[in-house]
């Protein structure tokens, strides 16, 4: 009976010895996730070449490098104080770069759900910047709006992440949508970019 207690004891230290060694190097560090697409990318945190999907390092700023034969390069610096995650893909880039996706349609997969991804996470946050999106478009029978991307005109606000599209046949119908975006939206047409456009006339064909 002692002598299995014993064994017992040993094992318990042995295993206790090989859980701070596996640990002693994380004392102080915080686990950086390392998302990259294609997964076979050459990956590189402060210059120091990473083969697997995460890693522990101290807080403060990493630079993480991602390159691949046939696409273009990434790189981000990135401040790290707690778990972070770094998600980066890679545009294929010439040929090279579509006959490698073409060959690996896992990468392909990869790329277009971390496309998807950074998608919804950026609907998510445009629409609770801006509430009134889901009510658009606005669609009448003299002119539309449409959400749109900003082209950063003199009018524009200098952060504005969205513009509106409006389509119409007259000034007049510009003015009936200035006013809906006012009643409708709640917002002032002042602090949002418009960006007009004008409606084609469907009774004009072009033919002489």
């Amino acid at each position: 009976m002692g002598r299995i207690y014993r064994i017992v004891i040993i094992v318990i230290i042995a295993m206790l010895a090989v859980f701070v060694m596996f640990n002693a190097g994380r004392i102080g560090k915080v686990k950086l996730v390392l998302t990259i697409a294609p997964r076979a990318a050459q990956v590189t945190v402060d210059g120091k070449a990473i083969s697997s999907t995460s890693i522990y390092v101290k807080k403060g700023k990493h630079t993480v490098n991602a390159s691949l034969s046939g696409f273009q390069s990434a790189s981000r610096t990135v401040e790290v104080q707690k778990e972070t995650t770094v998600t980066m893909a890679l545009p294929p880039q010439g040929q090279a770069g579509t006959e490698y996706l073409l060959n690996h349609p896992d990468a392909q997969r990869q790329l277009q759900a971390i496309g998807d991804a950074g998608a919804t996470k950026t609907g998510e946050i445009l629409a609770r910047k801006y509430p009134y999106l889901d009510q658009l478009p606005i669609l009448t029978s003299n002119f539309t709006v449409y959400q749109a991307a900003p082209v950063r005109s003199k009018v524009a606000p200098g952060d504005a992440d969205i513009a509106l599209r409006v389509t119409a046949y007259s000034p007049i119908d510009r003015a009936r949508a200035v006013d809906r975006i006012r009643e409708d939206l709640g917002i002032d047409p002042s602090t949002v970019e418009i960006i007009f456009a004008q409606a084609p006339n469907i009774f004009v064909t072009g033919d002489d």
